[in-house]
């Protein structure tokens, strides 16, 4: 898409041109300035145009996120107790083990 601009840009460089070229001989003109002109103004219009067809590329810019805190609650202390002695005279038979 050509913008406004872009053809105010234009016009401004071809009303340059036809100023410049003057006017045309019959018997020949003056070589080859007429051409190379006209080549490096047609590069010029040509590589704008080309340079300005594409829509621009925009790059979404790494954002940072602080994380949440998170709240562990820590498990509740177990505490083991002995078993009370056997009364005196009493024999336990130990558990068998595998």
């Amino acid at each position: 898409m050509i913008t406004p601009l872009s053809r105010a840009k234009i016009a401004v460089v071809l009303l340059g041109v036809l100023a410049v070229a003057g006017q045309a001989e019959a018997r020949g003109g003056y070589g080859w300035g007429a051409a190379v002109l006209g080549g490096v103004v047609g590069a010029a219009v040509v590589g704008t145009v080309v340079a300005n067809s594409q829509p621009p590329v925009y790059v979404q810019q790494p954002v940072y996120v602080q994380p949440q805190p998170v709240y562990v609650q820590q498990p509740q202390p177990v505490y083991y107790q002995a078993p009370p002695p056997p009364p005196p005279g009493y024999y336990y038979q130990p558990v068998p083990t595998r």
